[in-house]
């Protein structure tokens, strides 16, 4: 079998990776667990968009915010600490010590935006007349969603794919069990729909807890973590700091949107809106997310050998994975565009219904998006990802000025092509970035 699919990745393409008994493995754990929790999250949102148009409206808003804090901090803190940890985990004994860094790191980062959380609840209930409830399930379903970013980033980078798998089937499962119970004991509302989500990602985030803390299994003296810290903490803040302004850039293009449409339209298009960007990122984003954690560890590990043939080989893997995810996106939209009316109404109700070419570009549109993400490994596993600040920056600009205009002159379609063009801008950037990269620094 293992041999059938090696063959079948070489004649794809893809001759840089081989398979092996305990690759298959785990992505047999990823897959199934992908596929099961797609089941779930399409179950979750037929509940959640129960609430009508204008409470889902509601909802995109406030889950965008939780968006923010992790594009613009905790997912930077993800990405320095996944890309290091190849480095720092060299022994049982400086994996411990590595994790145990990160960890502290993340309580510290945790207490600081409890802080902000209980400003934000005060905020609420003073100034806009939201009830306790309300203030509180959302400030808590943000936080501890952000929280939750860095620490599944390291599971993967340390292939804990079956407990990654079991702990996201399981979290869908109490998402909807609790979802259930709230429909059929009161009026699903949107407070109750944040209050059942909250405390489904609760539970399992003290579960992730628990595994991280597992892995931390050699006892290291102080002076070695002092060490580590000050070598790992040095190279990981400078590598974080354009992902934290990439971050708020990556905020404004693909959470910007939905304020623009809130802005100009009404909410229940903000909710029409928000259904169809949660089709697309519950389906195919989720697939490419699979392919791409299979993947990203292998290709950081061969750059970090230091050995040219090996990093020819992760460049390889990236140019195969970057076609295979316009292939990917491409194939999808074309379903969405034939069936997309069939899937909004399974999902929820006829006033959910888009228009079928708006489904297609933007699911187009967000697949250039990934092309160009996937294409910028290349950046990352070289150490230098502040070569993409400038792209970044281009289409994000392009992206809002494009939203506000073209949401004024015609609405969600203005939207969807604003997405399609900065993306293209910033996919043909990217490889403009990549030729120069490795010219400089040949792989």
């Amino acid at each position: 079998m293992i041999k059938i699919l090696n063959r079948t990745l070489a004649l794809v393409g893809v001759k840089d990776l081989r398979l092996t008994n305990d690759h298959v493995a785990q992505l047999s754990w990823l897959g199934w667990g992908q596929i099961i929790s797609l089941v779930l999250s399409l179950v979750s949102i037929k509940l959640t968009t129960s609430i009508g148009p204008v409470g889902y409206g509601q909802f995109v808003l406030i889950t965008s915010l939780g968006g923010l804090l992790s594009l613009s901090f905790f997912g930077p803190l993800e990405q320095g600490f996944v890309r290091y940890y190849f480095e720092f985990s060299k022994s049982e004994e400086q994996k411990s010590a590595y994790l145990r860094i990160v960890f502290n790191t993340l309580k510290i980062a945790a207490g600081i935006l409890c802080l902000i959380g209980i400003v934000a609840v005060v905020i609420g209930i003073i100034f806009f007349q939201k009830t306790v409830l309300f203030m509180v399930s959302a400030s808590v379903l943000i936080i501890i969603s952000v929280i939750s970013t860095p620490i599944a980033g390291l599971f993967n980078a340390m292939k804990l794919r079956r407990e990654i798998s079991i702990i996201q089937v399981l979290e869908k499962v109490f998402i909807v069990a609790f979802l259930l119970l709230a429909a059929a004991t009161m009026a699903l509302d949107l407070t109750f729909v944040m209050v059942a989500i909250t405390s489904s990602m609760a539970i399992f985030l003290v579960v992730r807890i628990w595994i991280y803390l597992k892995q931390i299994n050699v006892r290291s003296s102080k002076e070695s973590i002092n060490h580590l810290k000050s070598e790992s903490g040095k190279k990981i803040i400078v590598y974080c700091l354009p992902f934290i302004f990439w971050g708020w850039l990556s905020w404004f293009q693909f959470n910007g949107e939905r304020w623009v449409v809130n802005g100009f339209l009404t909410m229940t298009d903000v909710g029409k809106y928000g259904l169809s960007a949660s089709i697309v990122n519950n389906s195919v984003v989720l697939a490419y997310g699979v392919f791409i954690q299979f993947l990203t560890p292998s290709i950081y590990d061969k750059f970090s050998t230091g050995n040219n043939a090996e990093k020819k080989k992760g460049y390889g893997l990236i140019k195969t994975a970057s076609l295979l995810t316009f292939v990917l996106f491409c194939a999808f939209g074309v379903l969405l565009y034939v069936g997309g009316e069939q899937i909004i109404h399974l999902l929820s109700t006829k006033e959910y219904v888009i228009d079928a070419l708006l489904l297609f570009l933007l699911t187009v549109g967000l697949g250039i998006f990934y092309v160009g993400q996937t294409l910028a490994l290349v950046g990352f596993a070289l150490q230098k990802p502040s070569a993409y600040i400038i792209p970044k920056i281009v289409s994000a600009i392009l992206s809002m000025a494009g939203y506000i205009i073209g949401c004024m002159w015609i609405g969600l379609f203005g939207i969807v092509i604003s997405i399609l063009v900065s993306n293209v801008v910033y996919l043909v950037s990217v490889m403009l970035i990549n030729r120069k990269l490795l010219f400089t620094q040949p792989v």
